[in-house]
């Protein structure tokens, strides 16, 4: 998921399990709507911004995950 994300590509997405797949494509959604939200009311292109904080929060849960189970 975190290499979908941060390539932030719909094929991509496509490997992944469903339930992973729905999450991405959500993710995908909201992102590129909140983008376009702010394009057309204050003229400011945010969409990479967005995805590039999407990547960071979604390796820093996982990685956060991993260090839990290591313990």
């Amino acid at each position: 998921m975190i290499k979908c994300n941060c390539r932030w590509n719909t094929a991509a997405a496509n490997s992944l399990p469903s339930c992973m797949r729905s999450c991405f494509i959500a993710l995908y959604t909201i992102t590129n709507e909140i983008a376009d939200m702010a394009e057309k009311e204050h003229e400011l292109n945010l969409v990479n911004h967005l995805k590039k904080a999407v990547c960071y929060q979604i390796a820093f849960s996982y990685t956060s995950q991993m260090d839990l189970h290591k313990q």
